[in-house]
This record gives C-alpha cells, sequence and structure tokens, in this order.
C-alpha cells in the first residue's frame, strides 16, 4: 500500500457566496470543480477555478476558497498521502497547482468514483483503490 486516504467526498455543495477559510494542508488533495465558479487562493496568490477545474494541493499549501458568488458550487474531495514517494513521478517542484481539464474529464470521473468508493469498508486499503489513485495522478501529471 502506497496511499493513505484521510478524507473524501464525491460531491460537496456550497451556496451561493460561501467561502472556505484559510487552513494550511497537512497532506495532499486532489479538488474537482464540478458546477459553479470557484476561487482557489494558494499562498496568496489567486486562481480562477471554473467547471472541469482540477486542483492539487500540497502539504504546507496555505490556502483557502471563495465559491461562486451567483450560484451554488458543486465540487469533490480526497485528502491522502504516501508513505513513499511513487516511483515513476516527477519531483513535486514540478507537479502543477491545477489544470482546467474539462469537466467531462475520465479523471474528473475516476476521482468521484474512488471518493464515493472510499466510504465502504476495506475500501481505503484495496488494490483497487490504490491502482485508481495511482492512475488519476499520473494522468494529472501528464496533462
Amino acid at each position: 500500500m502506497i496511499f493513505n486516504f484521510h478524507g473524501f467526498s464525491p460531491r460537496v455543495h456550497y451556496p451561493p457566496g460561501a467561502t472556505f477559510s484559510k487552513r494550511t494542508l497537512p497532506d495532499f488533495e486532489f479538488v474537482w470543480i464540478l458546477r459553479g465558479h470557484a476561487t482557489w487562493i494558494c499562498d496568496g496568490v489567486e486562481h480562477p477555478a471554473p467547471p472541469g477545474t482540477l486542483i492539487l494541493s500540497q502539504p504546507d499549501f496555505c490556502e483557502s476558497y471563495r465559491w461562486d458568488s451567483q450560484r451554488s458550487t458543486q465540487h469533490g474531495f480526497i485528502h491522502f498521502d504516501f508513505r513513499h514517494f511513487p516511483a515513476g513521478l516527477p519531483p513535486l517542484k514540478e507537479w502543477p497547482l491545477l489544470q482546467r481539464i474539462g469537466p467531462d474529464n475520465p479523471v474528473i470521473a475516476l476521482l468521484g468514483h474512488l471518493a464515493a468508493e472510499l466510504h465502504f469498508p476495506g475500501a481505503r486499503n484495496s488494490r483497487k483503490s490504490q491502482l485508481s489513485l495511482r492512475l488519476a495522478l499520473e494522468l494529472y501529471l501528464t496533462g
């Protein structure tokens, strides 16, 4: 087992104008925007995040979110870390902060499925969950 999962949800809803207060992450987090626009503020820099944006936060990032002021926002997330750096991946400093890949991209579907499956007993340690996150991470890193 390489990955440890800490928190996850395939769909979270925020009402128009909501915010998510500043925090410093202890782990990695994939966030995918499904509906509504968001602004992701990472280490003081604002990043627009329309639907189809996939964000990969890293430990010690100081971040917050401003959700769409006009309509509700829907996103999913998975928090994780790894016991050892996965072989074959580029160095962390080369990992992109976010990508706009489109709401119908299979990576978003894969992460949503994984976040839903992680609610079942034993899923966090299953080979399928480990492989799903590895695949999502590789697809994200290769664009």
